[in-house]
């Protein structure tokens, strides 16, 4: 409408389904494929579903997950059903990992965040076929996660320049309830990015990266028993840059406490061609 002073407010519903493809190259996974399948509207709920899969020389996945809004009346509440079949074949170790979890969830947004919380059972069944570990492990286990997401992280997230996330989980599982293995671990991830000087565009960002993780092992189960998915490795890509990927410690069990923290400064909108060289450094402490 071209009636000046006048704002009018118009909403078009599109299409739910959303198909998405990947294809890729790097020095760590060598070839890497990605497909993914989402309908944001499923059933009258409009409950968001999703089918994925990743192939890569390391790891092969296939996962699925719906949010059901099962109440028949507006809620934040919801149930997240998710369910994977993944192989793993590291320097390390190699397993294959079957898994369900029905995790009652909530979730809402103020002015600055979008936060999330969900806790429910969690059953993997996990064959070693190379490595330390038992030759088959059952888990059931309780499995938690709440995560915190600032709106400036979520609308920048493929082009990072501002904002924060907190994402914390744990799993906690024993023998007695009908596992193999008796654990408790503890996971936190941070991130903080900051647009220095405060451009626009922005030409300096900062980035503070954190990762934390322990496994406390219970009394009746041996540290030699757990899975891979339980205990803790560091280097690569994923966190400490200049090392091999899982290459910390050089032992084959891991570890069973990391830390790692990592700070970068990216030049953005400077060089052609959309490059963004950037320093950075990296500390890890097993």
């Amino acid at each position: 409408d071209k009636e000046p002073g006048v704002v009018k407010q118009g909403v078009s519903v599109g299409k739910p389904i959303l198909l998405s493809f990947a294809f890729g190259v790097d020095t760590e996974e060598y070839g890497v494929g990605q497909f993914s399948w989402q309908n944001g509207r499923l059933l009258e709920s409009a409950s968001p579903a999703k089918i994925g899969a990743y192939a890569s020389y390391l790891r092969q996945e296939v996962s699925s997950s719906l949010d059901w809004h099962y109440l028949p009346f507006v809620s934040r509440h919801f149930l997240n059903l998710q369910a994977e079949v993944s192989r793993i074949n590291e320097r390390r170790y190699e397993q294959q990992l079957g898994k369900v979890t029905a995790q009652p969830s909530w979730q809402d947004d103020t002015g600055s965040f979008h936060y999330e919380f969900g806790a429910g059972p969690a059953y993997s069944y996990i064959e070693n076929k190379r490595g330390i570990a038992q030759d088959k492990t059952r888990i059931l286990s309780l499995d938690s996660q709440l995560s915190l997401e600032s709106h400036g992280y979520e609308y920048y997230r493929q082009s990072p320049r501002t904002g924060y996330s907190y994402i914390l989980n744990n799993s906690t599982a024993h023998i007695s309830v009908g596992s193999s293995i008796a654990a408790s671990m503890w996971k936190l991830s941070t991130t903080n990015i900051v647009n220095i000087a405060n451009l626009h565009p922005p030409v300096f960002v900062g980035v503070v990266r954190t990762k934390f993780a322990t496994t406390d092992v219970g009394e009746d189960t041996a540290a030699e028993e757990l899975p891979p998915t339980y205990r803790h490795y560091l280097g690569g890509a994923a966190d400490l840059r200049g090392f091999g990927r899982q290459a910390v410690p050089p032992n084959d069990f891991g570890a069973l406490s990391t830390g790692y923290v990592g700070l970068d400064l990216r030049f953005n909108e400077i060089l052609p061609f959309k490059l963004q060289p950037f320093v950075f450094c990296d500390v890890g402490k097993i």
